[in-house]
């Protein structure tokens, strides 16, 4: 059975891709920009709280990650493909949407980015919450017709999930904490917790994929995750002399996002020959 390719969802996802891929960029190669840190040269950058380069560099790493992603769904625009890239969006825009609560008192809504923030992730909530609705009911979600998963992927997923759900649940739910381990200093706990519910939007998708009978449409997030964990290194490195004073830490901080950028593409590139729909 071969799955219907949507126009209108090459679309759409082409649209998404190249958005995010923009936006990613420009934070990534313009950090200082942004950054309102250090506050004596910084203060006056339009972000709408105390963030240094290095942080707004990851969030344009996390930018690019979704904006390849987003690329191989418009390239397969199935309804499992576009379901699965909802699924992802409704999980990371709610955890940050949660962010934003806990983060109230210290965003500055003078600042006119920080309703463009917080309207883009609810925008992108809403959006992937009436996906769902719509493409939920047609299936296939079982295997077969959906290709099986690969036996590799089977312990990728649940061991992501667990290593970065460690790492989150720490850096969101005890930030002190998070902050004085972390290998470089955030500037600010609000940073901590950030980094804390992305991790805990990748451990929640990994885990979710891992129980669902096929990985097909999940597939596609796996390149997504290898990217974050590349171009996120890549930016460390740049800010490599912000890590000398944790010298064990900073190591270990590279080996796992080698890691993680191996275990992010080798699943996809092992058998993307294999995920056909039968």
């Amino acid at each position: 059975m071969a799955l219907a390719l949507s126009p209108t969802g090459r679309y759409i996802f082409t649209v998404i891709a190249l958005g995010s891929l923009l936006i990613g960029v420009g934070m990534f190669f313009l950090p200082h920009s942004l950054a309102t840190l250090p506050a004596s040269t910084n203060a006056a950058n339009p972000w709408f709280w105390p963030i240094g380069p290095l942080a707004v560099r990851f969030i344009g790493s996390a930018l690019i990650a979704i904006a390849l992603s987003a690329g191989l769904v418009a390239l397969r625009p199935d309804s499992p493909s576009m379901l699965a890239y909802a699924t992802l969006m409704v999980v990371a825009a709610t955890w940050l949407l949660v962010h934003t609560g806990v983060s109230i008192a210290r965003i500055d809504w003078s600042r006119p980015l920080a309703f463009v923030w917080v309207g883009g992730i609810a925008t992108a909530w809403i959006l992937s919450l009436m996906l769902i609705r719509r493409l939920w009911p047609r299936g296939p979600h079982r295997a077969p017709p959906l290709p099986p998963t690969p036996s590799v992927a089977r312990w990728v997923a649940p061991f992501i999930s667990l290593l970065t759900g460690a790492v989150g649940a720490i850096m969101f739910f005890l930030p002190n904490i998070g902050r004085a381990r972390w290998p470089w200093d955030l500037g600010d706990n609000i940073n901590v917790q950030l980094l804390g519910v992305l991790f805990l939007a990748i451990s929640t998708v990994s885990f979710w994929s891992w129980r669902r009978p096929s990985w097909y449409g999940y597939d596609l997030l796996y390149p997504g995750a290898g990217t974050f964990a590349t171009v996120a290194l890549v930016a460390s490195l740049l800010h490599w002399n912000l890590f000398a004073a944790h010298p064990i830490t900073s190591v270990i901080f590279v080996v796992v996002y080698m890691l993680g950028a191996v275990l992010g593409f080798y699943p996809y590139l092992r058998y993307r020959s294999s995920t056909r729909v039968v």
